[in-house]
């Protein structure tokens, strides 16, 4: 991309710059390089310790690895060095949903709003936390409230299936699922989920059109769903 062609060149003139650090960094986690992503943070908390940005990013790298514990430890150092950014508050939401601390969460994610009434992941994080909780209808008033602020929204679409599934609303279920896999066509969650239920409800032509975009993006997934889809 132009912004990293840019970093690169800032970094190529001034090898400690920290724009360029983090910068790096974080389109290194977007791309899911995450040790590339580590090194240039690494760099970057050299050159300051303090910048709020360094361990939120190193924190996202540590979510997504499945270390919970050291993702709380450094999305809380951000936080005290930038109490007033709701991404942080945002980012810190999802370990306490995962540690089954869903009422925890809720707080993180209400100031995350109140700092920006506008953020489209606070609130369907919030439906996550409430359909964990197991009130799905507010989980799904949360996940529409995301999707009024940004139609194309794929986590939500992705997240508001999941709520309907659970309300036994498996037909707009799967209309949802359809949504999340055409708006990020990688996600293989929303494909697998898609395929499934469209051939669960008896939409064959869906369930097969979805079966062979699968194919092309997680082939062992794709027999999994053949072997489930016979046996349904």
């Amino acid at each position: 991309s132009h912004e990293e062609i840019f970093y690169t060149h800032m970094l190529h003139v001034s090898p400690d710059a920290l724009e360029a650090l983090v910068g790096k960094g974080s389109a290194a986690i977007k791309e899911g390089d995450l040790e590339v992503a580590e090194s240039y943070l690494r760099r970057a908390a050299r050159r300051s310790p303090s910048d709020w940005r360094v361990p939120q990013n190193l924190g996202l790298i540590a979510y997504q690895r499945g270390d919970y514990a050291r993702a709380k430890e450094f999305f809380e150092k951000s936080l005290r060095a930038n109490p007033e950014k709701p991404e942080i508050y945002n980012s810190l939401s999802p370990i306490y949903t995962e540690l089954g601390q869903s009422e925890a969460a809720i707080a993180l994610l209400g100031r995350a709003i109140e700092l920006n009434p506008h953020f489209e992941a606070a609130y369907t994080n919030l439906g996550v936390a409430y359909e964990r909780m197991g009130d799905l209808v507010e989980a799904e008033a949360m996940h529409r409230r995301a999707l009024l602020e940004r139609r194309d929204y794929a986590e939500a679409h992705y997240n508001l299936g999941v709520t309907l599934y659970r309300a036994g609303r498996k037909d707009e279920a799967r209309e949802s699922f359809a949504t999340a896999s055409r708006l990020s066509p990688n996600d293989v969650d929303a494909l697998f989920n898609y395929a499934s239920l469209a051939s669960e409800t008896g939409q064959q032509a869906e369930a097969a059109a979805a079966l062979d975009r699968l194919r092309q993006v997680d082939p062992q997934l794709a027999v999994q769903l053949e072997r489930e889809i016979s046996g349904q």
